[in-house]
């Protein structure tokens, strides 16, 4: 089975990164024992304005997973890195989905 994450809306003023926090969380499941399907993807929202680059993507990260209780483990530490991650932030619109 392949669980997907996605993330966006880490990206603020006052300091955080998507992309830093995927690193942080592909780091945290390659430590705990899990297997990326590939490389972290870079989805682009908006590709009609090539120039822009800050605030233009998501991030997401497909694990292999045997059980849904696994998936849900995954889950639930990619939301605590999440919290941890924005918590000190101002005004952090953030938004972690899973399939």
């Amino acid at each position: 089975m392949i669980l997907s994450l996605a993330l966006d809306g880490f990206d603020n003023p006052f300091g955080g990164c998507t992309t830093h926090l995927a690193s942080l969380m592909v780091a945290k499941f390659i430590r705990e024992g899990y297997h990326l399907v590939d490389y972290p993807w870079l989805i682009r929202l908006n590709p009609a304005i090539p120039w822009k680059t800050r605030g233009n993507g998501a991030i997401a990260i497909h694990l292999y997973v045997d059980t849904a209780s696994e998936a849900s483990k995954i889950v639930q530490m990619a939301l605590k890195l999440a919290r941890e991650y924005s918590g000190s932030k101002k005004a952090c619109l953030v938004a972690i989905i899973w399939q």
